[in-house]
């Protein structure tokens, strides 16, 4: 699949206020139910993991050989004329540069990443073509509820210092309030 190192068209104003009104808004209800963990099913906490991982791809980030990486190449379907793809940058604000994050961040952010394609995104078991025993699972279940709750906080940071700023808008305020009387 060909990609392009630029967006080839410069994104309306109009459907850039529709990305800021509209799409990052419900995945940001997702990430505050996550920080929150008030999920009444696995379906709504697996739509959560997979917006926690939308989000990191809005903000300009992707996974290499077990490192986050700055991703501001677009895929295109139409053999390099075009994309559909969305970052930051294309709405006003900055692509993520994970170098610039603390250690934990990358880490929690690494592993959400990788947590959202193995456990949603793709069906997948072990090598050996196994399903985790219940007591691994478990085990596994808590670390993803951490990795979720805190990936959530993170992001919504990220959302709000990259795109919400230079949108005049902040996303997720109670959940933020929370976050800021608890520290």
């Amino acid at each position: 699949m060909p990609r392009l190192t630029q967006r080839p068209k410069k994104l309306s104003e109009r459907t850039i206020r529709g990305w800021v009104d509209e799409h990052i808004p419900y995945r940001v209800e997702s990430l505050e139910r996550a920080i929150s963990w008030t999920f009444h099913s696995g379906a709504e906490r697996d739509a959560a993991l997979l917006h926690a991982r939308w989000c990191t791809e809005l903000l300009g980030l992707s996974k290499s050989k077990g490192r986050l990486k700055v991703d501001e190449d677009y895929f295109s379907l139409d053999g390099g004329k075009t994309s559909d793809a969305v970052k930051a940058a294309d709405l006003g604000g900055a692509n993520v540069d994970p170098a610039k994050l603390r250690h934990e961040q990358r880490k929690i952010l690494l592993t959400l990443m990788e947590r959202a394609d193995k456990a949603v995104a793709h069906p997948t078991c072990d090598k050996l073509g196994r399903m985790n025993s219940r007591r691994k699972q478990a085990a596994y279940d808590l670390e993803t509820k951490h990795v979720l709750k805190e990936g959530a906080r993170i992001l919504l940071e990220l959302l709000n210092t990259n795109i919400g700023t230079k949108n005049h808008m902040t996303f997720g305020v109670s959940q933020l309030t929370n976050m800021e009387e608890k520290s």
